[in-house]
């Protein structure tokens, strides 16, 4: 039996039966990864002479070089780390005996990690635009701290929730 139009769309739009906010996460991840591709290849264009390429987080002192292709670095490891990211959650964390609760709650701390992995790397990229013309001083330390500690805050999260799927 041919599905119609409308069951059609649900299963393109639910990948296969899982859960919508578990697909709203997975395009939020590759919608941030399409801002982090945008803003670059934006900003390159326009960028002055010498352009900053690295800041530390400690040290307000960031590395300032000539305009070159290296700018792109770190939105070529976002999408190196989101890919793998993606490879390792389909490869080794979801598992095809997981009920459909836990595979959608495994997929969702998955992308919400991704996500936020993701703004990481936008600050970085975002910190580094802003001193290059001037009007930054690098990273902001307590953002990075933040965002790093609501990575680690995902791990219990996911374990909590965890043990109340299985009651």
């Amino acid at each position: 039996m041919k599905p119609s139009p409308k069951e059609l769309a649900s299963q393109i739009f639910r990948m296969r039966g899982r859960k919508a906010s578990v697909v709203m996460l997975m395009w939020a991840n590759w919608l941030l990864l399409g801002v982090s591709w945008g803003m670059s290849l934006r900003i390159y264009a326009r960028l002055p002479g010498r352009m900053a390429l690295w800041s530390s987080l400690w040290r307000q002192t960031p590395a300032v070089v000539g305009k070159s292709l290296a700018f792109f670095f770190y939105p070529a490891v976002q999408t190196a780390v989101f890919l793998g990211g993606m490879a390792i959650l389909g490869r080794f964390f979801l598992k095809s005996r997981d009920t459909r609760d836990l595979s959608s709650l495994k997929a969702e701390v998955s992308y919400l990690e991704m996500i936020f992995i993701n703004l990481l790397f936008i600050h970085f990229q975002t910190s580094l635009i802003l001193v290059s013309y001037g009007q930054g001083r690098g990273a902001n330390v307590s953002y990075v701290m933040i965002i790093l500690a609501v990575i680690v805050m995902l791990v219990p999260y996911y374990h909590v929730r965890r043990r109340l799927l299985a009651r």
